[in-house]
C-alpha cells in the first residue's frame, strides 16, 4: 500500500493499493492518524506500506513558521520524529513487514506556475527556493 499527499501516486508500484490524500500534509496526517485512512480502507493487516509526505510542509509551513536555518531544522526534526512514532504505531497494529519512507521531490521551481489549489494564504510557496531546498 502507497499512503500519502498528492505527491504519492509517483510511489505507486503495479499491484499495491494507492491511498492518495490531495493537498494533505504531514502535520495534519500525523495529528489524524494514519489508521484512520487503512482503517477505512478495511485492512487488517499489510505486509510493505510506503507513505509519502512532506512536501506541502516544506513549501508552505516551515520556512513561513521559522525564518532562521536552525529552527527550521527543529522544525523539521520533530516532524520527523513524530512520523516514526506514527509508523512504528501502525507497523505494531498491522503487523507490517516493510515499511519505506519515500524521500521529497525536489522543491518546484520559483518560476513555475501553480495551480492556486497550491497557494496557502495567497502564495504559492513561502521561503527562497533554496531556502526550500535546504528544508
Amino acid at each position: 500500500m502507497v499512503l500519502g499527499d498528492s505527491h504519492s501516486l509517483s510511489a505507486w508500484k503495479p499491484g499495491s493499493k494507492l491511498c492518495r490524500i490531495d493537498g494533505q500534509t504531514l502535520n495534519g496526517a500525523l495529528e489524524r492518524g494514519f489508521s484512520s485512512w487503512i482503517d477505512g480502507l478495511k485492512i487488517n493487516k499489510l505486509e510493505n506500506l510506503r507513505t509519502y509526505f512532506g512536501n506541502i510542509d516544506i513549501r508552505h509551513h516551515v520556512c513561513r513558521l521559522a525564518t532562521k536555518p536552525m529552527r527550521q531544522r527543529l522544525l523539521i526534526e520533530d516532524l520527523v520524529d513524530r512520523y516514526f512514532k506514527e509508523l512504528n504505531i501502525v507497523k505494531e497494529k498491522y503487523e507490517i513487514k516493510n515499511i519505506e519512507v519515500i524521500s521529497l521531490l525536489p522543491v518546484e521551481n520559483p518560476a513555475r506556475k501553480l495551480p492556486k489549489t497550491g497557494y496557502y494564504k495567497g502564495k504559492p510557496f513561502w521561503g527562497s527556493w533554496n531556502e526550500r531546498s535546504q528544508a
